[in-house]
């Protein structure tokens, strides 16, 4: 019989392994995943757009906010204190919140709301998801500037699947408002009328160069040789002192007009070390390919998104991958994000990234402003090359108010030639930029704002990028109208909507109201009665020609109520969601809480189950947490439910949900412990009696 001996070498490498054995026991799981904590400070934040000075509600004094970067499989913590005087909640646009309703944030939905002084520590995982979702405020109308990136990266050593980009930059779309939102909110809903439309499209904080006090000078305003030490520390600033023909630009000169004027902006810049530019600026290399991650964060308008000289190449939408396609714009509604690459291969210089309104509904106000931001190559011609043009993309990855303007040459521009499709949104000062240095950018070709067909065309292109096993067969099915609605009531100043009304919104006639003393989730995990009811109809009351533009009137006034339509836990969900033309057609951005869905079609006019089935894609349809429901049309997902608790559907345009369009899926829990909604954390939000 042969025997074994270990000497001493050999015992030691048993040693050693087990020792390195046990110590990668520890270490991988780190590599993997990590705890990753955030605090947010919401607070009141003094910041200068379009001329004016005002108070707007932000994030750590950032605005856009802070961006999360994480990984698959990480956990977070963010603690939010509420420093503001309005209640406030935080929602985490697209991530699943398997089983933790909790954490997903909407006001009297999951949580109460906090309240001022307050605070409350969002934790959740990140399980199985990767790509650009968002942050948001989900209580009024705070979300106007309280939003941010929320990027999810590959597992470590997962690749992307496509050729690693060179550099990654979020593009946030928004809008801006002169006044506070919330005040905008509010006279809305006193006098019964739609809300005003914003005063401006914004890119990463930043209206652009074609509205007012955006990167131009009023004629009067002349060059001077005084130049006040200023060369090193601001190559390029946009200021407005006083009354608006007291506007200077630095461009190692300051343009004022007498000594005391340049004393006065002197003790100015002093007074303010970050300068106030309103161009944001992506800086490429020649050769090298750029991840977009865009992000519509605006409140009400969905955006068309262009980039002259440029060809997008769409790699993912909503933080799900997606068959790579070619196009020349994007579109996005509130809520959706898209990826897209885009290589430096055009002649090195400036050229503009635009973003303007799609607007489906006919007759009805929008804001017609267009933003810009500048991509710019290194080192091209007009293009800075000094450490201060490469600053300015610190305002690009949502650093914060006017982040990177103090070293950023490149993040003023002026208006150029080129080709561009419709208005401009010009103020009086948008004329040609009498400092700027070098060739002004190119423009982009944006499409019409009533462009339906490019709409269409752009969102048809979004396919899964290999096929999928769609669940099935459908075992609970809704078939929900989306539309607006007037409620009637005595002529006066609480009636100013059309014909003596007052505006509002519903999905299949029932105009949705939220609780104000404690929330959908507490209340059906607590079984606490009268709050909600479970019977939303899944089907609408009355069958009529729905696209059609002559809706009697008799079916325009919705019925108010807070019902909620109850799922069986790993029920094949299907829900139809069919516009309506009462008072307009209107594309509408459909958002589900805790839920990724396959869209299966699309299309015009009524949806009809027998003439419409061939429309259906079963093989490689996209998947999406938001979705637009076209104008005058409908729209078909489908999902399996796997997420107890209860979870927001709504349209995700402000004005819309403020008008009720919006209604909850009651998910039951599943017969296993890891089916059924976890118990609510210790901190979460008490509510008022």
């Amino acid at each position: 019989m042969a025997t074994t001996t270990r000497g001493p070498v050999t015992m030691r490498l048993c040693f050693f392994s087990a020792a390195a054995l046990f110590l990668l026991c520890f270490l991988v799981p780190a590599a993997v995943a990590e705890e990753r904590f955030y605090e947010f400070v919401v607070q009141e934040t003094l910041v200068k757009r379009l001329c004016n000075t005002q108070k707007i509600i932000t994030v750590n004094g950032q605005f856009p906010g802070p961006t999360i970067e994480v990984y698959d499989g990480d956990t977070v913590a963010i603690r939010a204190v509420n420093m503001a005087r309005y209640n406030v909640t935080l929602h985490w646009h697209g991530l699943r919140q398997l089983r933790n309703g909790w954490a997903d944030g909407p006001e009297f939905v999951t949580q109460c709301p906090i309240r001022p002084g307050g605070s409350y520590t969002y934790r959740f995982a990140i399980q199985g998801q990767e790509g650009t979702l968002w942050w948001h405020a989900h209580s009024s109308w705070l979300r106007a500037t309280v939003h941010g990136a929320l990027l999810i990266r590959p597992r470590p050593g997962v690749p992307y699947p496509f050729p690693k980009p060179h550099s990654e930059f979020p593009i946030i779309l928004a809008e801006w408002w002169r006044r506070d939102p919330i005040a905008v909110l509010r006279q809305s809903m006193i006098t019964g009328a739609p809300p005003n439309v914003s005063d401006a499209i914004l890119i990463n904080g930043q209206p652009g160069d074609f509205l007012e006090c955006s990167a131009q000078v009023p004629d009067l305003v002349k060059p001077t040789k005084a130049t006040f030490g200023l060369e090193k520390s601001i190559p390029t600033v946009v200021y407005s002192i006083g009354r608006r023909d007291e506007r200077c630009i630095v461009l190692f000169r300051c343009l004022q007009r007498d000594k005391m004027k340049r004393q006065r902006f002197s003790r100015l810049l002093t007074m303010h070390a970050v300068a106030v530019t309103e161009t944001s600026i992506i800086p490429v290399a020649a050769g090298e390919t750029t991840l977009l991650r865009i992000i519509n964060a605006a409140m009400n308008t969905e955006l068309f998104v262009s980039l002259a000289g440029h060809k997008m190449t769409v790699v993912a939408a909503d933080a799900m991958y997606t068959k790579p396609f070619e196009t020349t714009v994007v579109l996005l509604g509130p809520g959706q994000t898209t990826d897209v690459l885009v290589t430096a291969h055009a002649a090195p210089g400036r050229y503009y990234l635009a973003a303007r309104a799609y607007a489906s509904a006919q007759g009805v106000p929008f804001d017609n402003t267009t933003a810009t931001a500048i991509f710019q190559y290194k080192g091209g011609a007009g293009c800075p090359t000094t450490a201060g043009g490469a600053g300015a993309a610190g305002a690009v990855a949502g650093a914060g108010v006017g982040a990177g303007a103090a070293g950023g040459a490149g993040a003023v521009a002026g208006a150029g030639a080129g080709t561009f499709n419709g208005s401009l949104g010009r103020s009086k000062y948008s004329g040609g930029n009498p400092g700027r240095a070098g060739p002004a950018p190119m423009l982009p070709y944006l499409p019409a704002y009533n462009d339906t067909n490019t709409a269409t065309a752009f969102s048809n292109s979004i396919r899964s990028p290999a096929p999928v096993k769609v669940p099935g067969p459908v075992t609970q099915e809704v078939f929900t109208t989306v539309g607006f609605g007037l409620f009637n009531c005595m002529p006066g100043p609480f009636c100013q909507g059309p014909n003596n009304t007052r505006f509002g919104a519903s999905m299949n006639n029932v105009s949705f109201q939220l609780p104000n003393t404690v929330s959908l989730l507490q209340a059906h995990y607590h079984h606490i009665p009268g709050v909600f009811t479970d019977d939303f109809p899944p089907m609408p009351p009355v069958f009529f020609d729905f696209t059609s533009q002559n809706v009697p009137r008799a079916l325009w006034q919705p019925v108010k109520g807070t019902k909620l339509y109850r799922v069986r836990y790993g029920a094949v969900v299907q829900i139809v969601f069919q516009d309506t033309g009462i008072f307009a057609a209107e594309e509408h951005p459909m958002h589900i809480h805790g839920y990724h869905f396959y869209v299966l079609a699309t299309g015009f006019g009524n949806y009809d189950p027998v003439r419409d089935a061939h429309k259906f894609n079963l093989v490689d349809p996209p998947s999406r947490n938001t979705i637009g429901v076209p104008v005058g049309g409908w729209a078909i997902v489908r999902f399996v439910a796997d997420n107890p608790g209860v979870w927001l559907v709504h349209c995700h345009i402000d004005a819309h949900l403020t008008g009720g369009l919006g209604m909850a899926l009651l998910v039951e829990d599943g017969e296993a412990e890891l089916e059924a909604t976890m118990a609510p954390p210790l901190d979460l939000p008490l509510c008022a009696l």
